[in-house]
């Protein structure tokens, strides 16, 4: 899995069997989650998952065992702005 986040989009990359990429634009995330299962407290990672305006499908657009205080930092990064830019659907 890999993950890149520029100015303008975010794109997510994964899958074993079949690749498959995951491509948003920063002015369309609605939402942001970070998710911390047992095994991730246990490892110290982090799931960030991102919300988007008339996002359906699988899969969705998560970055995955993230390093707790990456994800935490993408996540205040992302948060800050999306709290500046206007929703455009």
């Amino acid at each position: 899995m890999g993950y890149s986040i520029d100015a303008q989009r975010v794109a997510v990359r994964g899958g074993w069997w079949n690749r498959w990429w995951r491509i948003a634009e920063l002015d369309k995330l609605q939402a942001l989650r970070l998710d911390r299962s047992p095994l991730d407290r246990a490892f110290g990672t982090a799931t960030l998952t991102l919300d988007t305006a008339g996002a359906f499908g699988a899969p969705p657009l998560q970055l995955r065992l993230l390093e707790e205080t990456r994800a935490r930092e993408l996540l205040d990064q992302l948060g800050a702005e999306l709290a500046r830019r206007k929703l455009r659907w």
